[in-house]
């Protein structure tokens, strides 16, 4: 009997290891499996809610946070449309729906259907992995795809010493941007290995005075404190790009840093994701300095929980900060909360009447919008309103 207890055991144990081993985990191949999971979805369900610190230099942003406060943004999709809308203390506030038919997109609101095909672009089509590699053959496929002045670009492909990867590719061409041709050159590289470092140098340039260089790496490291049950992946990424503008100096720096700290056991694997990003640019040009472009700083943080299994995507939710800095003052901040909800809904996309000015329905929209968020306002809000 102790044997067959003892069998037992050892079967459910092995059981659970085979379900945590047969999890696909984050890598260097794959950051995220739940990012690609919640891309893959067809039905898909998101609430998102604001708070605001600072926007566009205004002193008193206390009507703006009020209206903001109790308020959702609900957006839903399902492979044929999608929808958005505001609620707030209860209340719909405002609703449309976007449908795409074959080749037809219509938009749905006000109780009237608009066609606004070539307006918006079609629907992704194939899921878009935003934390993922990109395979370098796929952006090999699409610099071919754009079309330079003289003809496709040039490009010479390096494959891996065993034939079965690409591993650089050698771009050159002209391209028009506005009226004037610029000359693309450069190098794109995404080696393997247990730490792989992609890379990119291109130059573009139309003359002396009008040349940009642009300069990519990103580094891919991971660390496993426990086989197939704990670990940590991580992805340092910078982007900049300097030179000259109409004879003016340039230059902007990205910073990326991505952190995947990851647990996986027989119920599924769990991932917190902190994104830290950074712009810096800066802009020689007279001009920008009266437009307060000379000198600005964009900081975001994200902070992302999912919980997924091999049945798919059970929860997610995202944290975000962002605060803008322009030539020394600050000119947006504020917060988001965005957060995974099931059982969407989806408006039908079926209109009561055909709209005919598209412009018109989207005045009545917003007068109806603030109409509704006012009448839900404090007194103290309307007196400051001054409505």
């Amino acid at each position: 009997m102790k044997k067959r207890y003892l069998a037992l055991f050892f079967t459910v144990l092995m059981l659970l290891c085979v379900s945590a081993a047969a999890q696909t985990l984050p890598s260097n191949d794959c950051f995220s499996p739940g990012m690609m999971r919640l891309a893959e979805k067809d039905d898909l369900a998101l609430d998102a809610s604001f708070t605001v610190q600072d926007a566009f230099y205004a002193r008193d942003l206390s009507v703006l946070n009020a209206m903001l406060s109790g308020t959702t943004f609900h957006y839903d999709r399902n492979p044929q449309t999608e929808t958005l809308s505001i609620r707030r203390d209860g209340e719909e506030l405002f609703s449309a729906a976007l449908a795409q038919t074959g080749s037809t997109t219509s938009l749905c609101f006000q109780g009237q259907q608009f066609d606004v095909s070539g307006l918006v672009p079609d629907r992704q089509q194939e899921p878009f992995y935003i934390l993922e590699r990109v395979p370098l053959e796929d952006v090999a496929e699409w610099i071919e795809s754009l079309e330079g002045v003289s003809g496709p670009f040039d490009i010479q492909r390096t494959m891996s010493d065993d034939g079965t990867r690409l591993t650089k590719i050698e771009i050159s061409g002209d391209v028009m941007i506005g009226e004037e041709r610029w000359m693309v050159k450069g190098f794109l590289r995404q080696p393997a290995g247990r730490a792989p470092k992609d890379t990119f140098e291109v130059t573009i340039q139309r003359d002396e005075d009008n040349c940009i260089e642009l300069l990519y790496s990103a580094l891919r490291e991971k660390e496993v404190e426990q086989k197939d049950k704990k670990g940590e992946v991580r992805v340092t990424t910078t982007l900049k790009a300097a030179g000259k503008l109409d004879g003016y100096d340039l230059s902007s720096r990205l910073s990326v840093h991505m952190k995947n700290n990851w647990m996986a056991d027989h119920d599924g694997l769990s991932e917190k994701i902190t994104l830290s990003a950074t712009l810096s640019h800066q802009d020689k040009n007279p001009v920008r300095d009266g437009q307060h472009l000379d000198d600005v700083r964009i900081e975001n943080r994200n902070v992302i929980h999912l919980k997924s299994g091999e049945d798919g995507l059970r929860s997610f939710s995202d944290e975000s900060e962002l605060q803008a800095v322009m030539d020394g003052q600050n000119f947006l901040g504020g917060t988001m909360k965005l957060a995974f909800r099931e059982g969407g809904q989806i408006l039908p996309a079926a209109a009561e009447t055909e709209g005919t000015d598209i412009h018109k329905a989207f005045e009545q929209a917003v007068e109806d919008l603030s109409g509704r968020l006012y009448r839900q306002m404090s007194p103290e809000i309307k007196e400051k309103i001054g409505l």
